[in-house]
């Protein structure tokens, strides 16, 4: 079953349960879905790994938001922000760790025959494909910079 599948039935149990504060998270992460699909060139379905992206743009959010609410002083605002996060998280595939990352980095230097710093573009390329939305990609880079500055 599709993330945005499970949103949506998700959606209709907590509605049915009356869980409200799971509810308007859920009705914030469908709106933001919808609103991605409508503002792609087709207007159809998203794909999986554009969902994906979505949910982590949203979660992203709720982290920077809790974290600016504590430092302003309003410890519940971001306690509720920060709860958000969690939830958006049961949606999110699991990312990957610094070995498997490291793994993934080897593999692409010896495919693309990377030697210097200069390649770090060709490495990144061919990573972002493979990568994206399992992966840090600020660590991604960092892993290859390290690995190609010697």
């Amino acid at each position: 079953m599709s993330v945005a599948q499970r949103i949506a039935d998700d959606l209709r149990s907590s509605l049915k349960a009356g869980d409200k504060p799971r509810l308007a998270v859920l009705r914030m992460l469908k709106a933001a879905i919808d609103k991605e699909r409508i503002d792609s060139a087709t207007g159809e379905e998203l794909a999986e790994p554009a969902v994906i992206a979505v949910l982590r743009r949203q979660h992203k959010q709720r982290l920077e938001a809790a974290k600016m609410l504590a430092d302003g002083g309003a410890a519940a605002d971001a306690e509720r922000e920060r709860s958000e996060a969690v939830l958006i998280e049961q949606y999110l595939p699991q990312m990957l760790g610094a070995e498997a990352i490291a793994e993934r980095v080897e593999a692409a230097i010896d495919k693309t025959s990377a030697a210097t710093p200069a390649d770090l573009g060709k490495v990144m390329g061919m990573l972002k494909g493979e990568l994206a939305g399992v992966a840090d990609m600020g660590q991604v880079a960092a892993a290859v910079r390290k690995r190609l500055a010697g």
